[in-house]
């Protein structure tokens, strides 16, 4: 690549000066009557590729100038961080949304649009590096030795590398939830179940979630496309505009760029559904360690009441003794001897034959929960083994009715 063409790319976007604020301007009645907000983009164009962005353009600009219908301004308008990622397809135009890129694609140009309400709107460093990005990859690929790649239509130069970042982004998003998933179960191992570790799994859970969204909306959004052989068609950009349209079935380019990435974003998913997994699996297993902490504390105290109980039993015949009534046992030589036995006696049988009862109480518990988990294990097996027959499962209270009748 020429360095001094690189060199005029990056002074393209370097830094300016912060403009002083101003208020937005109210735009005409017929641009847009309801809304004043813009969009900005950084267009892309045969045969320089050289980047110029084109600030404040209002949306029926943007509708004439790709010839877009104004309903995919949702997709071009939304936040980076909330979207669906979607690949649309018009008649002039491939209007994508993926993972953070959305862009305008046409058979001599590539928009890339950035709206005003993003975070790396501006003179943002991440947002100049994931344009930069964009433009060395697809200048790559134009200026290849490959001839492949070079006689490739620039609709499909431009999709790929738009899926080759988006794709990029995500295997960096999943690559970096897999190494947390992996510290945070090595922590919870080492250092046992704290409150500070069930807060970092809480919110390496959403993480996870908000991934799986983003993988699964991409593999969707491909799928989609994959299905309709007329959208695939109709994704020949350059051939539309020399006047010789593909038909149904002339599509072998584009079913190859899709489904390689198809076959990506399965990957991804599969490797998104193993950190849930893992993560459901660790969190049933808290919830089990949990629940068997509560059940012998559980256990302990009604271990407690139990003595309780019976050193109130002792207790009871200490304070019937030790009334101010005569009741002819204080002359005995023997009489304190004999009740102090008798009181240890009492307690001791009654804490044993508590603390017993308790105990066959639990065991008989665990036992009645292992045959009903055996019943329903034996249930399902009988019944998809029925199931596989292609056998009717009748009810017993189904059988006796059509009996009586």
């Amino acid at each position: 690549m020429d360095i001094r063409k690189n060199k005029q790319i990056r002074q393209s976007f370097a830094p300016a000066p912060s403009p002083t604020p101003s208020l937005p301007q109210l735009s005409s009645s017929e641009d847009s009557p309801r809304k004043t907000s813009t969009l900005k983009l950084v267009l892309y164009s045969l045969p320089s590729l050289q980047p110029s962005e084109l600030p404040n353009s209002t949306r029926t600009q943007i509708c004439k100038s790709a010839s877009i219908p104004y309903r995919d301004l949702r997709v071009l308008d939304s936040p980076l961080s909330d979207d669906e990622p979607s690949i649309l397809i018009r008649d002039s135009c491939i209007v994508y949304a993926g993972e953070g890129v959305r862009a305008i694609v046409r058979s001599d140009r590539l928009l890339v649009v950035r709206g005003e309400n993003d975070v790396g709107i501006g003179h943002n460093p991440a947002t100049i590096e994931i344009i930069h990005t964009i433009l060395l990859s697809l200048e790559n690929r134009l200026t290849s030795n490959d001839f492949t790649k070079r006689t490739y239509p620039f609709e499909f130069n431009a999709l790929e590398t738009l899926l080759m970042h988006s794709f990029s982004l995500l295997e960096k998003r999943v690559a970096s939830l897999t190494l947390s998933t992996d510290t945070l179960l090595e922590t919870l191992r080492t250092k046992g179940i704290e409150h500070d570790q069930l807060l970092d799994m809480l919110d390496l859970s959403t993480a996870v979630d908000k991934a799986n969204r983003k993988v699964r909306g991409m593999h969707k959004a491909i799928e989609e496309v994959l299905r309709e052989e007329e959208d695939m068609a109709a994704m020949y950009l350059t051939a539309k505009h020399f006047g010789k349209p593909r038909n149904e079935g002339e599509d072998d380019e584009v079913e190859l760029l899709l489904e390689a990435y198809l076959k990506q974003s399965s990957t991804l998913c599969s490797a998104v559904a193993a950190l849930t997994t893992r993560l459901q699996s660790t969190s049933r297993h808290i919830d089990l360690v949990m629940a068997a902490t509560r059940n012998r504390l559980l256990h302990l105290e009604i271990q407690l009441a139990v003595v309780t109980a019976a050193l109130g039993l002792g207790s009871f015949f200490t304070g019937l003794l030790g009334m101010n009534l005569m009741n002819h046992f204080e002359e005995h030589w023997s009489a304190f001897y004999i009740f102090t036995s008798f009181l240890v006696v009492l307690v001791t049988i009654t804490m044993r034959y508590g603390i017993r009862i308790l105990n066959r109480t639990r065991w008989s518990r665990i036992q009645a929960s292992k045959e009903d988990h055996s019943n329903d294990h034996l249930n399902n097996l009988v019944r998809k083994s029925m199931l596989s027959n292609n056998k009717p499962i009748r009810l017993e209270n189904e059988s006796e009715g059509e009996e009586s009748v």
